[in-house]
């Protein structure tokens, strides 16, 4: 019912909002709907479709990854977030948690 609506509305999320209404239901249930759909014929925008959930799921791990540990943040003198939580744990004598 959203990819239909799309269009109807100025954003995915006003698509969203306004199916929930209707069918009296949070925005989430219509939301989750619509990102199944997406998912299992392979129309998902990006670098590849997600063909399986578990494609959904590697590709987050993915970025999780990269926010992590290839990321360079300025405040933190331009180094990743995981070697800041290093060295700060190193600073302390205490043993960084393995992920």
């Amino acid at each position: 019912m959203v990819l239909k609506q799309k269009g109807d509305h100025p954003s995915r999320w006003t698509a969203v909002a306004s199916i929930a209404e209707k069918i009296g239901r949070t925005a989430q249930t219509p939301n989750e709907q619509a990102k199944k759909a997406e998912i299992d014929p392979g129309k998902r925008a990006g670098r590849a479709p997600w063909r399986s959930f578990e494609a959904v799921e590697f590709a987050t791990f993915e970025w999780v990854y990269c926010f992590n540990n290839r990321r360079l943040l300025e405040p933190i003198r331009n180094i990743p977030p995981a070697e800041a939580e290093e060295h700060y744990c190193t600073s302390l004598g205490i043993l960084p948690l393995a992920a």
